[in-house]
């Protein structure tokens, strides 16, 4: 598998998450 790919999914993933967790954070509000 490409490095390349592999970060840029790793990188997309972890972007999901922080995305996903302030958005769970402004809902609890």
């Amino acid at each position: 598998m490409d490095v390349d790919v592999t970060c840029q999914v790793f990188e997309r993933k972890s972007a999901f998450k922080l995305e996903k967790q302030r958005w769970g954070e402004k809902r609890r509000r």
